[in-house]
């Protein structure tokens, strides 16, 4: 567990708790205003109380991947400062709508949540987006129509790491990150149907 003794140390700017079976966040971190950089990866989180992590404001880089997560709190949407999130392997099903609040994040990974399903609409307002990974989420279908206004995104990784890739993205989608410079891996070019003669549908 973090011990209490954390939360006598208001000049903190890093912490790694990664890997010791932490089951919760301790409230005594709310007195750690000046955080940048927490890492409390590969411990056994199941919620991070709302009330918490709003206080985080100077967050940088906050690290959840291998926990027990199953949703995320709205409030972590509120950390404008936040530039890397990492949220893999957990058991989330779909990331908040304010989402896109997180103006200045640049890295969003959400890897290997089977149960991952959706990304929000407003994911097109993260304009400094650089990297958003989604591998190994085979319930991820489809992604927001949104997802053509990154335009700092250089690599969208979709691979399920199965038989077959699952998520469908628009042809013109894919060749509008494509002509930005961006990586797409993964992704099934969704193409446009067409009628009888070779006419595209209306």
């Amino acid at each position: 567990e973090i011990p209490d003794a954390v939360g006598r140390m208001p000049e903190l700017s890093e912490l790694d708790a990664r890997g010791n079976e932490v089951t919760e966040v301790p409230m005594c971190l709310a007195a750690c205003e000046k955080l940048e950089h927490l890492n409390l990866g590969r411990n056994k989180i199941a919620a991070i109380p709302e009330t918490l992590i709003s206080g985080f404001a100077n967050l940088r880089e906050l690290y959840l991947y291998m926990n027990k997560l199953e949703s995320v709190p709205s409030a972590l949407t509120s950390l404008t400062c936040l530039s890397k999130l990492s949220l893999s392997k957990n058991n989330i099903k779909s990331l908040p709508e304010t989402l896109g609040n997180l103006s200045h994040l640049e890295e969003l990974y959400v890897n290997g949540n089977s149960k991952f399903s959706a990304l929000p609409q407003s994911l097109g307002q993260l304009k400094l987006l650089r990297s958003l990974a989604a591998r190994a989420c085979p319930k991820l279908k489809s992604l927001p129509a949104s997802v053509s206004s990154l335009e700092s995104l250089i690599d969208l990784d979709l691979r399920t790491g199965g038989k077959k890739d699952v998520c469908k993205v628009p042809q013109d989608v894919v060749d509008g990150l494509v002509g930005n410079k961006c990586r797409v891996v993964g992704a099934v070019v969704k193409k446009g149907k067409k009628g009888k003669g070779g006419k595209k549908k209306k």
